[in-house]
Parts: C-alpha cells; sequence; structure tokens
C-alpha cells in the first residue's frame, strides 16, 4: 500500500469515527428536564405536595407529570433525587385523587412551557422556581413554602427513571383491532392490549344498580389508574375525563365479596376495570336510561288501566245490588 493510500484509508476512518461520535452525542444529548419540587402550605392544618414535572425541549411540552397532595407528612420528607425518588412516592397512597387530578390538569393548562423551557436554558435557577410557584399558587390560592431542583437528562436516562414512557410510545390505538364475536366472552378471550383501573360514577336519583343493566348498556367511569400510560391513553378517550362513557362486555359476581367485578369497553382493545357493590347505583347512559325509565312508566300505564277495570266492575256491581234491592223493595 502507498503513502497515500495509507493516508486516504485513515482519512476514511477518522471521517467514519466523527460520524460515529456525532450520532452518539445526538444520542446522548440532554433533551429532558426534571423537575422535582415538594411544597407545603396552611397554617393551622398543614398540607404537603410533591411535584415532578418532565419537559421535553424538542417539543417544548411536558412529558410527564406526577403529583401528590395531602397531610402526611412524608410527602414533605421525599428525597429531590431523580435517581430515588420514584420509590418513596410509590410507597406513599394519595388520599386525595381528585384534588390532585384537577390540580394536575390546572397546571398544565397555565404552565408558560416556552418561558419554563428559556429560563432553564438560561440557568436561570432563581427565576424558574418562581415561575413553578406562582403557578402552584395561583393554583391553591395559598402561599407555600418551596423546595425544588432541576436536573438534564438525555434519551437512556429518560427511559431508565420513566419505563412506562416507552409503553406511551409503542401504543398505537389504530393498529388494535378487536374480534366483535369475542366481545362477550370471558375476560382470557377479550384479548386486552390496555386496562385501565375505574370507579363508577354515582347518581342516587337516576341511577340503575348493576343488576338492572344488560352487556351491551353504557355506564359513567371515571379512570382512578395512576400510571402514566394511563393519563395518556385517557387523554384520547375524551375531554371530560371525570365521566367518561364505557360499555358493559362482562359482569362477575364475587359472592365471597358480595360484590361485582364489571368489565366496560372504551374503544377497541380499551377497557376499564371497576368494582361495583349490589345496591349502588349508576349513572347509565342517557338513552338506556330513557329505555329503562319507558320500561317502568309502561308498567305504571298498565297498572292504571288495571285499576281502571277493577274500579269499573266494583262500580258495575254496586249499581246492579243497588237496583236488585230497589226492585225487592
Amino acid at each position: 500500500m502507498t503513502t497515500e493510500e495509507m493516508k486516504s484509508t485513515l482519512e476514511g476512518r477518522e471521517e467514519e469515527q466523527l460520524e460515529v461520535d456525532l450520532q452518539s452525542s445526538n444520542n446522548s444529548k440532554d433533551n429532558y428536564l426534571i423537575i422535582l419540587a415538594k411544597f407545603s402550605y396552611g397554617s393551622r392544618i398543614k398540607n404537603y405536595g410533591f411535584l415532578n414535572i418532565v419537559v421535553d425541549f424538542e417539543v417544548q411540552a411536558l412529558t410527564k407529570v406526577i403529583l401528590l397532595l395531602g397531610s402526611n407528612k412524608d410527602i414533605w420528607d421525599i428525597n429531590l433525587n431523580h435517581n430515588l425518588f420514584r420509590g418513596e412516592i410509590d410507597e406513599l397512597n394519595d388520599d386525595s385523587n381528585y384534588r390532585a387530578d384537577d390540580f394536575k390538569s390546572k397546571l398544565k393548562e397555565s404552565l408558560d412551557i416556552q418561558n419554563l423551557i428559556e429560563l432553564a436554558t438560561l440557568e436561570q435557577t432563581e427565576e424558574l422556581n418562581g415561575l413553578v410557584k406562582e403557578n402552584i399558587e395561583d393554583i391553591i390560592q395559598e402561599q407555600i413554602n418551596l423546595k425544588m431542583t432541576t436536573t438534564y437528562i438525555n434519551q437512556e436516562e429518560l427511559n431508565n427513571i420513566y419505563p412506562e414512557l416507552k409503553v406511551v410510545e409503542e401504543v398505537d390505538l389504530n393498529d388494535v383491532e378487536l374480534d366483535e364475536e369475542s366481545s362477550n366472552t370471558s375476560k382470557e378471550k377479550l384479548n386486552l392490549d390496555i386496562e385501565l383501573k375505574c370507579t363508577p360514577v354515582i347518581s342516587a336519583v337516576k341511577g340503575k344498580k348493576i343488576d338492572d343493566l344488560d352487556l351491551g348498556d353504557e355506564i359513567f367511569v371515571k379512570i382512578t389508574d395512576q400510571r402514566e400510560v394511563s393519563n395518556s391513553i385517557a387523554d384520547l378517550l375524551g375531554d371530560n375525563q371525570k365521566e367518561l362513557t364505557g360499555k358493559i362486555v362482562e359482569v362477575n359476581f364475587n359472592q365471597e365479596l358480595d360484590r361485582y367485578n364489571v368489565l366496560v369497553q372504551f374503544k377497541p382493545n380499551i377497557y376499564g376495570n371497576l368494582v361495583v357493590e349490589p345496591e349502588l347505583k349508576i349513572k347509565a347512559n342517557k338513552v338506556i336510561e330513557n329505555g329503562l325509565n319507558t320500561k317502568d312508566n309502561n308498567q305504571e300505564i298498565k297498572f292504571d288501566k288495571d285499576l281502571i277495570i277493577i274500579s269499573a266492575i266494583v262500580l258495575t256491581i254496586i249499581i246492579l245490588l243497588s237496583v236488585i234491592i230497589g226492585v225487592s223493595f
């Protein structure tokens, strides 16, 4: 090999290595910002909150929001370390899911993502803390004591800390199909790809007991599943996550616990699993309610007709008796 050929070969290898280094650099680029914050508020009764926000710089959007709210002081003791906090929050039970869901919705609507990214890029930590603090105070309408940390991570680190986010990327609802013939079979044959934990929406006046509903009827439920993939899918199901309609596809009675396990279908291969007490009145779809009410009304009409007929017979008997008695005298 001549000197020029060796030189050309070395230059080619250097270019290849440069491409590998650039590719490696792109893969390890810290495109995500993790914000960990804990706060306390309240004078007489102390309340605590923990907030975890993941911001994607490229798409300029919130990738994930985790929130805990409550009076449990253990929330305040959560470690603000992105490698440690997940294990700690998994041990805590959030006893105020409704408030937490409401808080998260308002935060997503009010938080200025572009301003947040700009402050983070310029490393203006104090201003960034102030922005998050201001948003939290606007939502809870109280001043808070805030402790906050920020960390930049790459895609690989994101997958390690939040493995559930990989599930969201892999779920394509358009590619999921369900054989209609299997919709009323047992749970094992439903080919469940996504199953969400739910609770029924109660309607004490117009609601229907589970015994009064049939397979195919629709009921209102609320998604209570705390997994991030569930939040993402819930966003796809409708604007009002407090009341989603699901079609009943399976009902099983647990004699030992004296309650029903109900499976509802939202969309092909998206299901909700809930537990229903026998005496609980569930809010049903208006169409279903109207159908059931029509049945009740028909029964009332039939009862009224029977009453009229009986009254007419009794009145006829009385008139005949009066005539007979009058003739006798």
